[in-house]
């Protein structure tokens, strides 16, 4: 786990002082990589790399930037390839050492681009070819690395973070269309970011760049062709064979590996499969003491217990969020996500202070289906087919029978149904599930202007991703996971990526094995979505490897964090002196006098504030302090230089 910038003329001439230009992404990233530092200019001038560098394969080699002494490529490379010592097989000889980013590099020397096609892991990297003077960048399918990218002037920048391309952009800027975005699902949709001109890498797609222009290219997508013919016990028992293949090879390290364990299903049973492979393994887990509503500590100790390992658990305090909740708002480059991000942020600090890899459990809602919205989404198309006496084709002969149990499941949503169903009823799927994931519409009237917003909005754009799925299923369920798939999902490795690298720490996620990923799209969603809950198959696979009493759980929480019960405290003053500065008054989109007010007349510190928050904390630290990116890499520059 590593930071990589890079700078690239497209015009081929010599880039203005590279060294500079290194030496402030290194500063930038240099909590990427606390292990080493490098970097390269090519001998032309028109291209550099760097490195920051945290060492878990291979930790006496693997020092990059690499080059190859066969071909003179050099590779930046941020991530781990699982597969890499079967990839060293099939390359033979031509690997320079025994780190997975000789495998990259001598993979590339020996397929070119589809290299990628050969990678099973967590990557983002770029390659300098000189026998065409071109960049070669890739993404991994789910983007579970980042990689940024923005053209300056001619010159093509990328980072693994966004912060690190500041000091070359012409203004540090909104993009209103993320923006809207945004303050519409609290994530944004495609490559954009809230910086203008500043764009990601989608997951899944390549990047070329030479003289001709830079090209973006798809190399990857899930395809849904569901087997009909395909029974729950197949499909269990094949889920659960390919769960351990990815435990195996995600515990490929040479320094430890411990697990998170929140008590949820997913980050128990990736720790209950590790620790059969694991001695002593080593599980993290954090609490709130403001009330059972905030804490899943039972359900975690009780998960260490059954499986046999030692448990790590902390509780996390008031002081400790108003402590971090800037720094975490600065890690994470622009907000995506929801509050988890803090209490996440206090713990990987603490796992990072004995351990450098950490599991974890992120991806099974989305490809198993364990959101909520997913069974109140089912439940409203269902009672529409039964109504008009149809059977509705997009939910896959879903009976009854099939539904009834699920409602008890439902019974702490009842003011989200009570929110939705008052939205409408029985309109289109895909409109009904936008209305269902729209956060917009807990504001008050005045909070946001969205006049200042103009041409395609959310909506469109939502539309967009959502109708885009490939392959040949017609299941509502596929379409809804689908677009939390490209939406949902790589916000929360978004947050993922940055509170584990802020610290220092790779955090690996082994339900987003892509053969994993793969084979549940092709399960029918009636098996991976029946019986009386969310996440039916991952439940059966769950009951032969934990209590009960976290398999048959239906409080699920996802680190709820109680925002709301310290208004009164040290947090609530923090949030209203933040949201009530003179620049958060001024701001063009959100209409913060009036937000100010609302919280001073509401009891509670709801979602829609903490929107309102990190919008704003992140206009202060990026936006109202823009020149430090400038100066900083001004202050890199020598004196004599500056005339």
């Amino acid at each position: 786990m590593c930071g990589v910038g890079v700078a690239y003329s497209l015009r081929r001439d010599p880039l203005d002082r590279p060294e500079v230009a290194m030496a402030a992404m290194d500063t930038l990233l240099a909590h990427r990589g606390p292990d080493g530092s490098g970097s390269w200019i090519g001998d032309r001038r028109n291209v550099a790399f760097m490195h920051r560098r945290l060492a878990i394969i291979d930790l006496s080699g693997g020092a990059q930037p690499m080059r190859s002494p066969e071909s003179g490529a050099v590779l930046t490379f941020n991530g781990l390839v699982y597969n890499y010592p079967e990839l060293r097989d099939e390359l033979g000889g031509r690997v320079l050492d025994k780190s997975d980013t000789a495998v990259v590099l001598a993979g590339y020397e020996a397929w070119g681009e589809a290299v990628v096609e050969k990678l099973r892991g967590m990557y983002a990297f770029v390659v300098y070819d000189p026998t065409r003077d071109q960049l070669f960048c890739a993404r991994d399918r789910f983007g579970i690395k980042p990689l940024y990218y923005t053209v300056v002037k001619d010159v093509l920048y990328l980072a693994s973070e966004a912060k690190a391309l500041l000091p070359f952009v012409e203004e540090v800027a909104l993009d209103r269309e993320a923006v809207a975005d945004f303050l519409t699902f609290q994530f944004v949709l495609g490559d954009s970011t809230l910086f203008k001109g500043i764009k990601r890498l989608p997951p899944g797609h390549t990047l070329t760049a030479d003289r001709s222009g830079v090209r973006v290219k798809k190399y990857w997508g899930l395809q849904f062709n569901v087997d009909q013919d395909m029974t729950s016990t197949e499909a269990d028992l094949r889920v659960e064979a390919l769960l351990n293949e990815s435990i195996d090879i995600h515990l490929r390290a040479d320094v430890p590996v411990a697990a998170y364990a929140s008590g949820g299903l997913d980050s128990s049973l990736v720790a209950a499969l590790a620790t059969k492979r694991v001695e002593e393994l080593q599980t993290y887990h954090g609490h709130f003491t403001e009330g059972p509503e905030f804490s899943e500590q039972t359900h975690g100790r009780a998960v260490a217990e059954h499986i046999g390992v030692h448990f790590n658990d902390f509780c996390i305090t008031e002081s400790d969020v108003v402590r971090t909740i800037e720094d975490a708002v600065y890690a994470m480059d622009y907000p995506e996500a929801g509050p988890g991000l803090l209490p996440q942020y206090v713990l990987a600090e603490h796992v990072a202070d004995r351990f450098r890899v950490v599991l974890g459990g992120q991806g099974g809602d989305e490809v198993f289906g364990g959101y909520a919205r997913y069974q109140v989404a089912y439940f409203e198309q269902w009672l529409s087919a039964a109504i008009d006496g149809t059977e509705a084709t997009q939910l896959q002969s879903l009976r009854s029978e099939m539904i009834e149990p699920r409602l008890g499941s439902l019974r702490g949503y009842k003011p989200m149904i009570r929110s939705f169903f008052a939205q409408g009823l029985f309109g289109p799927p895909e409109t009904r599930y936008f209305d269902l994931i729209d956060r917009s519409r807990e504001y008050a009237d005045g909070d946001v202007r969205w006049g200042e917003f103009s041409g395609a909005g959310p909506r469109d754009r939502f539309l967009e991703v959502y109708r885009a799925i490939e392959g040949s299923s017609q299941s509502y369920f596929d379409a809804m996971t689908n677009f939390d798939l490209h939406s949902l999902l790589p916000a929360l490795l978004h947050v993922e990526d940055r509170v584990s690298m802020a610290h220092g720490l790779e955090s690996r996620v082994p339900l987003l094995d892509h053969r994993l990923v793969e084979y549940a799209s092709t399960i029918p969603a009636a098996a991976k979505f029946g019986g009386d809950n969310t996440k039916r198959l991952l439940r059966e696979v769950s009951r032969r490897h934990l209590p009960v009493s976290v398999v048959d759980r239906v409080d699920k929480m996802g680190f709820p964090t109680p925002l709301n019960a310290w208004m009164t405290g040290d947090f609530g003053d923090f949030a209203r002196d933040a949201l009530g500065s003179s620049a958060a008054r001024s701001r063009q989109y959100v209409d913060n006098n009036h937000v100010v007010k609302s919280l001073s007349q509401s009891t509670g510190f709801s979602r829609k504030m903490w929107a309102f928050l990190t919008l704003e904390l992140w206009s202060q630290r990026f936006l109202d302090r823009a020149a430090e990116f400038r100066e900083l890499y001004q202050d890199v520059v020598p004196t004599d230089e500056r005339r």
